[in-house]
């Protein structure tokens, strides 16, 4: 099997940033401005970095005192002709983040020129993973029949060898673009543009959001930490009676960040990264997703910190009225994220996912409270 990355002495010069999470970044020390619009740091330390790392990059003991090191890195030759003759491009530069650690690891490659972003490549050797690429393109080429705007093309999906699969999405994205860690009206209409173009009728029992419940039911014996079980099953029937006469579903992006939208240079927002998405969920649950991650990850709140926001910006704020009811609403995604993680990072649990998994139970208790006294909390 090859593989598309190499650390060799002989190899180009990048810059490795590691964070705390053990997320690895490699950008081409003779473009590491343009190299970093692959990195969409959340904490305050990373947004210093992507800013000034330009500028002190050949101070060496400044790096080593932000964990980066200078390598050397190899991309393979036949990868590298075969992005030349798609973009016909001969001046391609390759910024690369190797991926989350965990099950659902896959590097991904930001390819571009001194003077634009090209395009973003995935690729993975992994079945599991390879098939999520075949999911995501058909996701995207669904959205684009129902005229689903602001989101990537498929430029390539194909194997590199007999296991390698490369994955090559278009971007609008320039460099410099403007992440937006603030819900604004642009999110909301890219998300209710999303609810119309995609809402089918169909009974609960046949919804994905059905069946991430239904695995909920088992997998909540995977959280690790002290927990209510007869809560989780209270909240479980609660919520299957109540969506029992639901009919109307919409698509899901399922991953919703800050750090998979942006800024284009027409002042859109454009959505990326759909290989969590689902077609047939509650309409608009993507926004609760949005908010609790910048919580979790930009804020470091807890949970009561968590809610009183929640409370300005969705209970008496101009968010709630997106909802009948904003409690069941968000009790509805915490189970669902919920299951998600427990689903994806069994036996691979760090201290920032069993503190994040505790939280949202947390969340889940006002919720259910709130819903139980008829949301007047």
């Amino acid at each position: 099997m090859k593989t598309i990355i190499n650390y060799s002495d002989t190899g180009v010069k990048y810059l490795e940033i590691k964070n705390m999470d053990g997320k690895i970044w490699l950008v081409p020390f003779s473009s590491v401005s343009k190299g970093l619009e692959l990195y969409q740091p959340s904490s305050k330390k990373g947004q210093f970095l992507k800013k000034y790392l330009c500028a002190f990059k050949y101070f060496t003991f400044i790096i080593r005192k932000f964990g980066i090191r200078t390598v050397r890195i190899q991309i393979d030759s036949d990868f590298m002709h075969s992005m030349k003759n798609l973009f016909n491009k001969a001046d391609i530069q390759y910024s690369i983040f190797l991926g989350t650690p965990g099950r659902d690891n896959k590097p991904t490659i930001q390819l571009y020129t001194a003077n634009e972003i090209l395009a973003f490549c995935k690729f993975s050797a992994i079945p599991r993973i390879r098939d999520s690429f075949c999911k995501e393109a058909k996701c995207l080429a669904y959205l684009g029949q129902k005229g689903v705007d602001a989101i990537p093309k498929v430029l390539s999906l194909e194997k590199l060898d007999e296991e390698e699969s490369v994955f090559i999405q278009s971007t609008e994205k320039a460099f410099g673009a403007t992440t937006l860690h603030d819900i604004t009206d642009l999110h909301i209409a890219f998300l209710r543009d999303l609810a119309d173009k995609t809402c089918q009728n169909c009974k609960y029992i046949e919804t994905d959001y059905y069946k991430s419940l239904c695995k909920f039911k088992d997998n909540h014996n995977k959280i690790p930490f002290i927990y209510d079980k007869n809560f989780i099953e209270n909240v479980i029937q609660f919520i299957s009676a109540r969506m029992e006469g639901i009919q109307e579903y919409s698509f899901y992006h399922g991953d919703f960040t800050p750090w998979n939208t942006y800024l284009t240079e027409k002042n859109t927002l454009e959505v990326f990264d759909f290989e969590y998405a689902k077609y047939t969920y509650p309409k608009l649950l993507d926004i609760f997703h949005f908010f609790t991650q910048i919580k979790l990850y930009e804020s470091n709140e807890n949970a009561d910190e968590i809610m009183e926001d929640f409370k300005i910006y969705f209970v008496h704020g101009k968010l709630g009225s997106l909802f009948e009811n904003v409690y069941f609403s968000y009790l509805l995604y915490l189970v669902d994220i919920m299951n998600f993680y427990l689903e994806r990072d069994y036996g691979y649990f760090s201290e920032e996912t069993v503190k994040c998994l505790k939280i949202r139970y947390e969340l889940m208790i006002h919720c259910f409270s709130a819903c139980l006294e008829g949301g007047k909390t």
